[in-house]
């Protein structure tokens, strides 16, 4: 048997929690998972502070963010969340520019991005596709890779809670390989560049005609200017909204070029 004071703090309105659920689309207000069927209607201030329960007070969370925001406001809980996690100084510099391109256009179309082997490269799509996509700026992301573990990694990624839970995003991607549709209702694909090499139906550049797409060239360094996969490739980078380029390394043996990179001076620098 529940108390008068444990029945005046829950939401019992269907309508009011339909109403809830509707607001948060279907997605929890901490950590950006699909709401589950059991989901919680959460006093944004705790109900042991304000004695009150209103709809229009409240938010949707799944049980696991309720359990941890506790008797937190909501502010107090996305602060302590944010801090255990810590954005790396270039995936800031990311987020700055993203934020950039949602809130105007100033012109960028290309982004380089020069990170140390292991300093976490992976991350900085889902950055840069939640604030996109966030803004309107972008409809989907495409990502491709050149090994299928990359291909698997990085869609495997976008899945992960701590990172879900730490950007507050629910972005998600299929691994795809040269067919119709390749999203499937997600947010976007990864693929690889030997599958956009053997892309003779050019499956791939209509898919990036029919939706806004930030593309993602991960290790550009593979691309050699003026080989197979750098003219595969120029379709896609061509009908992409913005095109991110990402390495942990930007020079080729022998200061050969890398394709989609300018340069200047003999030996050839990348500009």
């Amino acid at each position: 048997m529940q108390s008068n004071s444990e029945s005046k703090r829950l939401l019992r309105s269907k309508n009011q929690r339909n109403a809830l659920y509707l607001a948060a689309d279907g997605i929890c207000v901490g950590c950006g998972v699909d709401l589950p069927s059991n989901w919680h209607a959460d006093h944004i201030d705790p109900w042991s502070k304000t004695k009150r329960t209103n709809v229009h007070e409240m938010q949707a969370l799944c049980p696991n963010c309720n359990r941890r925001k506790g008797v937190l406001k909501m502010e107090e809980f996305v602060m302590a969340d944010n801090n255990s996690f810590q954005l790396r100084s270039h995936q800031q510099e990311m987020q700055k520019i993203a934020r950039r391109l949602a809130t105007g256009d100033d012109g960028i179309e290309k982004i380089i991005c020069d990170v140390t082997p292991g300093g976490g490269k992976s991350l900085l799509p889902i950055i840069a596709a939640r604030e996109l996509k966030r803004a309107n700026k972008i409809d989907k992301v495409c990502i491709v890779v050149p090994r299928k573990s990359l291909q698997e990694q990085m869609g495997q990624g976008f899945m992960d809670n701590d990172v879900r839970r730490g950007l507050s995003h629910s972005l998600s991607i299929m691994q795809a390989t040269n067919e119709i549709n390749p999203s499937k209702g997600t947010d976007g694909y990864v693929t690889t560049y030997q599958a956009i090499a053997q892309d003779s139906s050019r499956i791939n550049e209509y898919e990036l005609n029919r939706s806004r797409y930030l593309l993602v060239l991960d290790e550009p360094h593979h691309i050699l200017n003026d080989d197979i996969w750098h003219h595969s490739l120029i379709g896609l980078v061509d009908r992409a909204k913005f095109v991110i380029l990402m390495s942990g390394t930007l020079y080729r043996h022998g200061r050969q070029k890398i394709g989609f990179l300018n340069y200047r001076g003999n030996p050839p620098e990348i500009d």
